[in-house]
């Protein structure tokens, strides 16, 4: 279980972080209340008002295959924002002992499109988000670990119109961390993880092809390897030194887009190589495992968009397992005004897995909200 190994360090907690965590959770129960109000209000508008949707690389399902399909070799610039609330629950089930982990987290992007001569265009797409995570062993006594860090995820592409209209497109994304510092602090322990920067470049390449009624096409991300410096501080002045694993997986996957009546179909499914790298087990073995990432949704007379998503379970055996790692699956909405290029929209993600292994039995539990909303323009 992810918990167990923090059991021998559980003190009783400072009044401070039970004010803390009283404080935490109400912001989290706020903006879940407020992300539940907005996703109705958004049905409600969108059934009253002549919308067009307009899909973003903000968007949570965004990948290289449908940044591929927007491209209309037109100019076009983007820009939103984008709020996530993520509550994950592991209870094991003989004691009944619980471990939280809960985060808020603000994202932006911008990004641009042109088509530079007759057969060939840029897309420049700039994505980060700041996220603040707290970490909570609700044993008795209590330990708190808590976090902010900043993830960047820079990418550009370029794409040639071959004679016989067939769209080759190829770039790759940097996947950047900057330096920060997880604390762990339970009553008379306090300790300190340092965590240095890393960037690791994901090169990717694919084709697209159009035709009246369906498009579509395939794209390959390689995957890299690497790794970051980590310094644990436990006030003593003995620090341990090590170098945490970090990976950007293998990714395959078919896209397409299709008619049909007033619906336009999107689909994809991606096979996801997690086996190949990342952090190992004493034996070697990597503690990820290959799994498929399925998307699948429509527009309907370019008023709503709708979509479904589903990955399963990345974790090789179920000692492994944790949060990140069970299956998850999402539901998001979307609206936006055609004539002003403004849109938004909601997700709602979740995740269940259980451990098969009887005396390592835990229940994993996972629930999130994300609100979107940005404007597109084409110059």
């Amino acid at each position: 279980m992810r918990f167990t190994s923090f059991q021998n360090t559980l003190l009783e907690p400072h009044v401070g972080h039970r004010a803390l965590q009283a404080g935490a959770q109400f912001l989290i129960r706020f903006f879940f209340i407020c992300a539940k109000i907005g996703v109705l209000i958004l049905f409600s508008v969108a059934a009253l008002v002549p919308l067009a949707f307009g899909v973003t690389p903000l968007d949570e399902t965004a990948s290289p295959g449908s940044r591929a399909l927007q491209y209309q070799k037109v100019p076009m610039t983007w820009g939103g924002m984008k709020a996530v609330a993520f509550d994950g629950t592991i209870t094991d089930t003989q004691s009944g002992g619980r471990y939280y982990d809960r985060r808020l987290a603000l994202g932006g992007a911008f990004g641009f499109e042109r088509p530079l001569v007759p057969l060939f265009g840029v897309r420049l797409d700039l994505r980060g988000e700041v996220v603040t995570r707290r970490q909570r062993m609700a044993l008795v006594p209590e330990t708190f670990i808590d976090e902010t860090y900043f993830v960047g995820r820079p990418s550009a592409d370029i794409t040639y119109t071959t004679p016989a209209g067939l769209e080759i497109f190829g770039g790759g994304m940097l996947v950047l961390k900057p330096t920060h510092t997880q604390t762990m602090d339970a009553a008379s322990v306090d300790a300190k993880i340092k965590y240095s920067s890393s960037a690791l470049l994901t090169p990717r390449f694919g084709f697209t092809r159009r035709g009246g009624v369906a498009s579509g096409g395939v794209y390959y991300v390689v995957g890299t390897e690497g790794s970051r410096k980590v310094t644990k501080s436990v006030g003593d002045g003995n620090d341990l030194k090590f170098d945490e694993s970090l990976y950007e997986p293998t990714t395959a996957a078919l896209f397409a887009q299709f008619s049909g009546g007033v619906m336009l179909w999107k689909l994809e499914v991606a096979s996801i190589s997690g086996s190949e790298g990342g952090l190992r087990a004493a034996s070697g073995q990597t503690m990820s495992d290959d799994h498929l990432r399925l998307q699948f949704g429509g527009v309907w007379a370019g008023v709503i968009n709708a979509q479904i998503a589903h990955q399963t379970a990345s974790y090789s055996k179920s000692a492994y397992m944790s949060l990140e790692n069970i299956p998850m699956s999402s539901i998001r909405v979307g609206a936006g005004d055609a004539s002003t290029g403004m849109w938004a929209g909601g997700v709602y993600f979740f995740g269940r897995d259980r451990q098969s292994i009887p005396e390592f039995n835990a229940k994993y539990k996972v629930d999130g909200f994300v609100i979107l909303t940005g404007v597109n323009h084409a110059l």
